[in-house]
Parts: C-alpha cells; sequence; structure tokens
C-alpha cells in the first residue's frame, strides 16, 4: 500500500480550511490547471466539492475519524510519503499512520506539498517503484 496526502482524522479546522478552497476559480492557475486538464472544469468543481461535503460528513457523523479505528488492522507492506510543506494535511497524520502500521516506512519530502507526486514526480516515482521492487521481491 502507498498513501501520500493522507488524513487519519478531520477535525472543523480541516472542514474550514476546505471550505475555504471550495470554489476552484479562487485558486491559483498552478494548481487548478493540471486538474481541470484531467476532469474537465465542471467536472472536477463537482468532484472536489463532493471531496469536501465527504469529509464534512465524516466528521459529523464519525466524530473526524477517517481510519484511526482502522489503520491498526492494516497488515500489508505499507509507504508513507508526505510533503513537509503539506498546508492540507500536517505531519501529525503521516505520524500516526507510521506508529500505528506495524511495519511501514514514511518517507518525508522536505520541499513537497500536497501536489509533490505532480511536482516532485520522478522523485516520488523513484521512491514508490524502490518501495514496489522491495514488495515484489519478498514475495
Amino acid at each position: 500500500m502507498v498513501v501520500w496526502g493522507a488524513n487519519a482524522t478531520v477535525s472543523q479546522k480541516d472542514i474550514d480550511s476546505y471550505e475555504g478552497v471550495r470554489d476552484i476559480k479562487k485558486w491559483s492557475e498552478r494548481m487548478r490547471q493540471p486538474m481541470v486538464d484531467l476532469y474537465g472544469e465542471d467536472n472536477f468543481q463537482h468532484l472536489w466539492g463532493a471531496w469536501i461535503d465527504g469529509f464534512t460528513n465524516i466528521y459529523q457523523q464519525k466524530g473526524g475519524d477517517v481510519c484511526l479505528s482502522a489503520v491498526s488492522k492494516i497488515r500489508c507492506p505499507s509507504l508513507i510519503v508526505h510533503g513537509q510543506k503539506d498546508t492540507l494535511v500536517g505531519q501529525n497524520h503521516p505520524d500516526y499512520l507510521h506508529a500505528t502500521i506495524k511495519g511501514s516506512k514514511l518517507v518525508n519530502m522536505p520541499e513537497g506539498k500536497h501536489n509533490l507526486h505532480m511536482k516532485y514526480a520522478d522523485e516520488f516515482n523513484k521512491i514508490v517503484t524502490a518501495f514496489l521492487t522491495d514488495c515484489k521481491s519478498d514475495l
């Protein structure tokens, strides 16, 4: 399993932050355009809004528990990649996942933000490929 930009919980502060960027037309061109190119503007706006609504529901209905109650059950090789300049996902999330998933590997990318897989695609892909190759050799 490989995760990045992953929340273990969601708080009211997180919801407020997401609501502040709900309208993708207010995003910088650099952040918005790759997603618009991939999904189309209307579809991406819809998907992004649905994602925010989903996290809001998790906060309201499950007390913000995205995966706290389930993550300790993960038993597969797991890589957690985190951008240390990610403003949407704080360091506490990958730290929790790493501490709770037995045998997991945590890689912090000092200059990475939430889009580290796009901005640092070569480095990200090397990290993931090496991890998956190691997993394959263990089979």
